[in-house]
């Protein structure tokens, strides 16, 4: 009998119920670089009671309801925005939370970003030139430095490279500032490499490789503004 066998099938539906809610846990690389940082395991199937639980738990952290509202639209599931836009809206939200600039990654309060910004209820009802004046307050916040609350990337470097590229690079300066690299003298695609989360060099690499580099890079900033605020509260303290 395998560890899945025993498992309350309910709770495997739980844990997808709160994954659809944290932006950018749709990408299957960043799933299980999730579930491999948190168990030592890539799939569900083979995590016990207890290493589900842990997912449970850090997929709450990450702002997953812990009983996720309903989707009921005029009698049918609403399916979230799948536009080119709306993909670009969800990849600008997720580099903020992966740049240490908001506390929640979720859905809903992306939505609450949009309906702000736009005065529009949900992003699938966003018109092609309201969500354009969203991508370009999501730049404009990831752009702002570090110490006034943005990112700090770079959209117009030269020569030029993706937008992936300029929050990767953002998130290496930013890990620096923080003093969280314990052998700065290496290049940030070194890293990625040593840590497994992509190809040895960038031209090389995919999608997919690029949101988990930046996943990774994401963890590692979060930790350490969790680590220096715990600093300043013992000083405080």
């Amino acid at each position: 009998m395998t560890a899945a066998s025993k498992i309350n099938p309910k709770t495997f539906g739980a844990i997808h119920a709160s994954r659809k809610q944290i932006a950018g846990l749709a990408d299957d690389t960043a799933w299980r670089a999730l579930l491999v940082r948190v168990t030592g395991k890539d799939s569900l199937r083979t995590m016990t009671g207890p290493q589900l639980g842990k997912v449970i738990d850090e997929l709450h952290r990450q702002g997953a309801r812990k009983t996720p509202p309903k989707r009921a639209f005029k009698g049918r599931t609403r399916k979230l925005a799948d536009s080119d836009q709306a993909q670009k809206i969800r990849a600008l939200w997720l580099a903020l939370w992966h740049l240490g600039c908001i506390a929640d990654s979720s859905e809903e309060a992306l939505a609450a970003f949009v309906k702000r910004q736009a005065k529009v209820d949900a992003l699938e009802w966003l018109p092609a030139d309201k969500a354009a004046g969203v991508i370009e307050a999501l730049k404009g916040w990831l752009a702002r430095p570090a110490g006034k609350g943005g990112g700090g990337v770079s959209w117009s470097s030269q020569p030029p490279i993706s937008d992936r590229q300029a929050v990767v690079e953002a998130q290496w300066r930013r890990l620096l500032d923080l003093d969280a690299i314990a052998q700065p003298h290496i290049g940030w695609w070194d890293m990625a490499y040593r840590m497994r989360a992509a190809p040895a060099a960038p031209q090389f690499y995919s999608t997919k490789d690029w949101d988990s580099v930046i996943a990774v890079y994401g963890r590692f900033i979060r930790k350490a503004l969790a680590k220096a605020q715990a600093g300043r509260k013992d000083a405080d303290g």
